[in-house]
């Protein structure tokens, strides 16, 4: 393995192969023309929903992790925003 997987334990590891999975898969239903992921969970909830669980789940994220991890997740919250944003 190369050096950037020194320092991860087995959970990070774990971790890190389903998320590729994950995105893996969303990109396959995205160029087979299906509705990814994230499509189908935005049709459970309305708006003011999404933003509700949005705010909730960055709330836990600041309290079991710390403001640090808060600030990189907050990131890719606000570029998913600008980039993936279909409205």
């Amino acid at each position: 393995m190369s050096n950037i997987f020194l320092g991860m334990n087995i959970i990070t590891l774990l971790l890190l192969a389903f998320l590729t999975a994950v995105g893996v898969y969303d990109l396959y239903r995205y160029f087979k023309n299906k509705k990814t992921i994230s499509q189908k969970v935005h049709a459970w909830f309305p708006k003011a929903g999404d933003i509700i669980l949005l705010c909730g789940i960055l709330g836990l994220i600041w309290w079991i992790f710390t403001p640090n991890v808060f600030a990189i997740v907050l990131i890719g919250v606000i570029l998913g925003h600008f980039f993936w944003n279909e409205d």
